[in-house]
């Protein structure tokens, strides 16, 4: 029983609550995930290097300069909504593309909150389960 309580705090740690601030000096920190929301200016070169429709960008910091923002991709929105997946595909936007950065950051109390609850639960389940006799 601890063994799956461990189990499932490590997945639910590995995901945890998250939550986006603005970047108010945008120059985020290399290293650091961001969401980007995309100038929409219909300009061809956002579309040679993302395709057409992007509205929000995922990714990591590469480099982070008064001119570009570099990043490894983890997911691309279109406008229509639909989201693809990337796998750190290095692209680096020039600011003209960039009308707003927000910085990810991991909600401490929210993930402890979720993490209580989840190991109450399945605690309560655990001594549901052991009282039920054992059938041969």
């Amino acid at each position: 029983m601890h063994r799956w309580c461990l189990i499932a705090c490590s997945l639910i740690l590995s995901v945890g609550c998250y939550f986006h601030s603005v970047v108010s000096d945008a120059s985020p920190k290399p290293g650091s995930t961001v969401l980007v929301k995309l100038s929409q200016d219909s300009d061809p070169r956002l579309t040679a290097l993302i395709g057409s429709n992007a509205y929000l960008v995922d990714g990591h910091v590469l480099k982070s300069t008064p001119d570009s923002l570099a990043l490894a991709l983890s997911h691309v929105q279109r406008l229509g909504g639909h989201v693809e997946p990337w796998h750190g595909e290095h692209v680096a936007f020039p600011r003209s593309m960039v009308a707003g950065v927000e910085r990810r950051r991991l909600s401490v109390p929210a993930t402890a909150a979720l993490v209580g609850g989840i190991m109450t639960g399945l605690v309560a389940l655990g001594k549901v389960v052991a009282k039920q006799p054992v059938m041969r």
